[in-house]
């Protein structure tokens, strides 16, 4: 453990000292003036960059002409990356360089290499363990499973809390193998309260015990015929135990801490490969005990975007920091350890952000700038903003800002600020609230600071040593829910197969039969008739255009746009240590708990150019622990 704990330490510090680069909600960078806190010698540098510097900072490569703190950054972030183990030759096993078009169908490029190496990979690890037997949580549409039956004859179990993914999943085995692969709805709960995790370790192994789900000739010839003859309802006892890799693919939010529990607790599962994504899915713990889920709309959910509204002082994840380890070394520093942490953990890898053009990445500026326009526009004008969409414009719409504001303001509902805390007009921005007041400190900001495109306050960090470090003013005016808008298209969510909720495609109009507008006001209007005539917006369409016209050409000048540039190529230098302590974490604990049976490791699995989540949490148990392999630099 004294690398993995060298290792938590130095991206504990490096994402405390910088974290005024990335915690922030990124819809409230021009609400909270979040450029403003970029050192002022940092500022005078980006403005004078060519895009090519850009990458040479991702790349750790300074110029001499460059601030010697901005120099510090680089290097840091350079010198401490994603632990990461060797990759090994198992992509080359004869037979798994393709995948079979009846399987292959509705694939993505992207989801053919995570499916082709990653079953290469288990069956390397059930090669080792002599398993024949595979548990797959989160399995989705069952790619995964369909390759590892087809390749290797093993029995596979996928369990799947969507219950049209189940449905889905098994019509499309139907053709292929009638019951090689089986497939269970069921919602594997976390830890969070005893009771609940009880009942998930007693629905997982009675699945498990159920010979049933491991039985049944198998159609597409798979499995040897002798194989299947000594699969009978007569089998002994010991049967029931017979051991199970455990895997899963996209190990979405709360389920990749629930799969590493089920590893340590079912004496069945002897081998687990986890790929986790989507850090910023996990649930919150509310004041009070109770829980907000993440990705869906929920009474806490004000915003209408997703993401319950909670204090960042009161954000707190069951499962993260979840190893006593990085528990100890962060101690009482735990601001940073908020969801903006654990979204940029789920960003695009700094090898994809290399990889953007400069039209690209000047896109996605303009982006950012134009939903943080809409924020600034709804605080000064009293306005709560609420998607009618899932993305705030189409991707065809996003090249200018004219072209992003007629797009958008179809894509939004502008609901007024009530005054009554808790009113109780349908429709209303504080209809059904938690009671708390939209005037709250948690959304104000001066009319000096909103109407500044960027500032060099006197709060601005200059110095070498204190350039690392927020201002007090950035932490006081942090108070409103710390959470990156999900309308950074560098997510790419939609890969996470597991419990998800259906959308409507951004680029669709879903139609006035959609959930999505089913009731729905039209533009300008938030309520229906019998809602109090004081929360209706009479406003017309034409005002909001031009006062958000002229809000654009006030905030969104070149150098505001540059700099956000410059704010995200930090992010893109800082973002593999973010997710490398999260991944860490997890394995800290994994090594912590299972004491010295358990042997866990990373593994770098896929092209992060390709697949932005690439590394494996990979154990076994049985035998003597090990020390993973780590190197603290880029390969």
């Amino acid at each position: 453990m004294t690398e993995l704990s060298t290792y938590l330490r130095k991206a504990a510090d490096i994402l405390y000292d910088y974290e005024w680069v990335y915690n922030f909600r990124a819809t409230h960078i021009l609400v909270n003036n979040i450029l403003s806190h970029i050192p002022e010698v940092w500022i005078q540098a980006f403005l004078g960059l060519s895009d090519d510097d850009l990458t040479l900072l991702t790349n750790g490569i300074v110029k001499d002409s460059w601030p010697k703190c901005l120099a510090e950054f680089a290097y840091r972030c350079n010198e401490l990356m994603l632990p990461q183990a060797g990759m090994e030759s198992f992509s080359q096993n004869k037979g798994w360089d393709y995948i079979p078009a009846e399987i292959r169908k509705g694939m993505s490029p992207k989801k053919q290499h995570e499916v082709l190496h990653l079953t290469s990979f288990i069956y390397h690890q059930c090669c080792e363990g002599n398993l024949s037997r595979i548990l797959d949580l989160g399995s989705g549409l069952g790619y995964l499973g369909k390759l590892l039956h087809h390749r290797s004859g093993y029995r596979v179990l996928g369990l799947e809390a969507n219950i049209g993914c189940v449905g889905k999943a098994a019509s499309m085995q139907q053709p292929i193998c009638s019951s090689g692969v089986k497939h269970v709805a069921l919602t594997l709960r976390p830890a969070h309260s005893e009771e609940e995790w009880r009942t998930t370790v007693d629905q997982v192994t009675s699945v498990l015990e159920d010979l049933g789900n491991w039985q049944g000739k198998c159609s597409c010839g798979s499995v040897p015929p002798e194989s299947e003859a000594t699969e009978s309802v007569s089998q002994s006892e010991q049967d029931f135990a017979e051991p199970v890799c455990m895997v899963s693919l996209h190990s979405c939010g709360d389920l990749s801490p629930t799969a590493l529990r089920l590893f340590l607790e079912l004496p069945q599962a002897t081998r687990l490969v986890v790929m986790s994504c989507c850090f910023h899915k996990m649930k919150t713990a509310l004041p009070g005990g109770s829980r907000a889920e993440q990705g869906t709309t929920t009474v806490e959910d004000e915003a209408g975007d997703g993401e319950a509204d909670v204090d960042v002082d009161d954000e707190v994840f069951p499962d993260f920091p979840m190893s006593s380890e990085l528990k100890r070394v962060v101690g009482s520093r735990r601001s940073f350890l908020r969801r903006p942490l654990l979204r940029l953990a789920s960003e695009l890898t700094i090898e994809m952000w290399r990889l953007m053009t400069e039209s690209q990445r000047c896109e996605h500026s303009l982006y950012v700038l134009g939903r943080a326009v809409f924020e600034l526009y709804g605080m000064k004008e009293h306005y709560k903003l609420k998607k009618v969409r899932r993305r705030g414009a189409r991707k065809t719409k996003r090249s200018n800002f004219e072209g992003y504001l007629e797009d958008a303001l179809h894509r939004f509902k502008f609901v007024p600020l009530c005054t009554q805390p808790t009113c109780l007009s349908p429709g209303c921005s504080n209809f059904n609230s938690r009671g708390r007041s939209p005037t709250s400190e948690d959304h104000r900001i001066s009319e000096e600071d909103s109407s500044r495109p960027f500032a060099s306050s006197p709060t601005t960090l200059r110095s070498k040593a204190t350039c690392s470090r927020r201002s007090k003013s950035f932490s006081r005016r942090h108070t409103n829910p710390c959470s990156p808008s999900h309308d950074i298209p560098f997510i790419d969510e939609d890969d996470c197969e597991g419990s998800r909720e259906t959308v409507v495609s951004p680029d669709d109009d879903p139609g006035p039969c959609s959930p999505i507008n089913a009731g729905a006001a039209p533009v300008g209007d938030v309520a229906s008739p019998q809602t109090d005539p004081v929360c209706l917006d009479q406003t017309p369409l034409e005002v909001h255009r031009a006062k958000l016209k002229a809000l654009m050409d006030e905030q969104c000048t070149p150098e505001t746009v540059r700099l956000t540039t410059a704010l995200y190529a930090m992010q893109a230098c800082i973002q593999a240590i973010a997710e490398g302590l999260v991944i860490a974490d997890r394995l800290a604990f994994l090594l912590e708990r299972g004491g010295p049976t358990i042997e866990a490791s990373l593994v770098r699995v896929f092209d992060r150019s390709l697949s932005p989540r690439s590394l494996a949490i990979v154990a076994n148990k049985g035998r003597k622990q090990g020390s993973p392999s780590w190197e603290f630099g880029r390969q």
